[in-house]
């Protein structure tokens, strides 16, 4: 006859199947990703150096040998991309690029910053959208994104979306000539007057010299009927007479 197993015996060698049997399924653990070697890092180094002077092609080579140094390196990939697009060079090494810091740095807002410039300047607005998403979700308030944004969503028909973005650049930059002026004509191509008019209204109280913006106000506010339409110039002028010289 088999001798009873006390309680705590029996509940540790119940655990001990349980971990054995764990052991047994579970997948081995992925190994870390290799450390930047001290070339990457100098590369690196120095290609911020020239970045910050300005010198984006020398700051594309450093940031190349960086890469060839330690492709694992996620700010190097990012980095070059950045380089690369401020070079004009936006072909498909800087599509790699992105590709590469947006799986290695998936977290960092610049990427997806980047990689939404490059989708729009190629013509994927899906894409441009999405990565612009992607970027204020991980750092809100940035409004050269949310501008941007903003015009993504008024050219895919998403009226309300571009509207609520054009008013948060605005609150974050009040100044915005650009967005301020997008958003009149947007809410004037909706048939929303008044939202028209008091955005000209406060383009024009900041640039009261500007023609166009006034001449943009006066039109919306025909089109409210509290203004009557500008008079039309028909006056006949008289011909020049020939001069004798």
């Amino acid at each position: 006859m088999m001798e009873p197993v006390a309680p705590c015996r029996a509940l540790g060698i119940a655990v001990a199947l349980v971990l054995s049997a764990g052991c047994a399924t579970a997948p081995p653990p992925a190994p870390p990703p290799p450390l930047p070697n001290h070339d990457a890092l100098g590369e690196l180094d120095q290609a911020h150096r020239a970045a910050a002077a300005g010198d984006w092609e020398t700051a594309r080579i450093h940031l190349e040998a960086a890469v060839k140094a330690s492709p694992t390196l996620g700010l190097a990939q990012v980095d070059l991309a950045d380089a690369l697009m401020h070079l004009g060079q936006e072909g498909p090494a800087l599509a790699d690029a992105l590709r590469a810091g947006q799986q290695l740095e998936p977290q960092n807002p610049r990427v997806w910053k980047l990689a939404g410039a490059y989708a729009q300047d190629i013509g994927d607005s899906v894409a441009a959208i999405r990565a612009d998403e992607r970027a204020l979700a991980l750092r809100p308030g940035d409004p050269l994104v949310t501008f941007r944004l903003a015009g993504l969503y008024a050219s895919a028909g998403r009226v309300p979306e571009a509207v609520a973005a054009y008013h948060t650049v605005l609150a974050l930059d009040p100044t915005h000539e650009r967005a301020q002026l997008s958003l009149a004509t947007l809410l004037g191509q909706q048939g929303d007057w008044a939202g028209a008019e008091a955005a000209l209204t406060a383009l024009c109280a900041r640039h009261p010299q500007n023609a166009l913006y006034q001449r943009q106000l006066q039109q919306v506010r025909v089109k409210e009927g509290k203004a009557a339409p500008t008079p039309v110039d028909t006056r006949v002028m008289r011909p020049l007479r020939k001069s004798r010289h």
